[in-house]
């Protein structure tokens, strides 16, 4: 399931998780892609919010086009969720739902991405 395939990446992708037991190749693609720190993980399970594996891609592509534009610290908004990433390290840092983010001023970051 896509649950279960993101659960997956998320514990091979956080410290002490079962990144031994990973192939080279699944973890290279973590690697490359999106981590979620300690505190970003927490916040998706204490709100439920659920990711699916088309979610973590469009999360990705977006990091993607934020280093392009040389961003550092962004605010993304998909779907009905809002991310704080670190953009050089690849990392989301906090996750909300949108709704938690309405009336929420965020400082210290240099860009807003609404993926969709």
């Amino acid at each position: 399931t896509a649950k279960g395939d993101f659960s997956k990446a998320l514990e091979q992708a956080l410290p002490g998780g079962t990144a031994s037991t990973a192939s080279t190749a699944e973890q290279a693609s973590v690697d490359r892609e999106l981590s979620f720190s300690r505190h970003a993980s927490s916040r998706l399970k204490s709100r439920g919010i659920e990711l699916s594996s088309q979610d973590v891609n469009d999360l990705a592509d977006a990091v993607d086009r934020l280093q392009g534009k040389s961003a550092r610290e962004s605010l993304l908004l998909l779907g009905d969720n809002a991310f704080i990433v670190g953009v050089p390290k690849r990392t989301v840092i906090t996750a909300m739902t949108r709704q938690e983010a309405v009336g929420s001023i965020f400082t210290n970051i240099d860009s807003t991405l609404v993926v969709r």
